[in-house]
């Protein structure tokens, strides 16, 4: 699952966070992660969790190619409407089975390259 995390906030511009180099000085010893920091202590996103799918479908909303993904996952684009209190639907197994937004997020974020 870390794998696919990782490539996701890749093709989403997000910061990924892994140990790229390790500088071994005793107890003065000290880690570069990939994103510059030194001895960078960030958590990275799991969008397998409820708050990680939460997380993964506002960042997919900020996208312009939003509504183009909402269609090709049924969802519906209604815009928003404070009178009838509608806005963009997505079918509930894509909060429900991780494994399956995860997955639809991935094969569209790949074909747009």
């Amino acid at each position: 699952m870390e794998e696919k995390n990782g490539e996701i906030c890749k093709l989403l511009g997000l910061p990924w966070h892994e140990v790229k180099e390790v500088h071994d000085m005793g107890m003065f010893g000290y880690s570069i992660c990939i994103c510059g920091k030194k001895d960078c202590y960030e958590h990275n996103p799991d969008f397998s969790t409820d708050a990680g799918r939460v997380q993964l479908l506002r960042e997919m909303m900020k996208r312009d190619d939003w509504e183009d993904f909402l269609e090709s996952v049924g969802g519906v684009n209604r815009g928003f409407n404070f009178a009838e209190k509608t806005a963009d639907q997505i079918t509930i197994l894509y909060i429900t089975e991780p494994d399956l937004l995860i997955d639809t997020v991935l094969e569209f974020l790949r074909a747009k390259g």
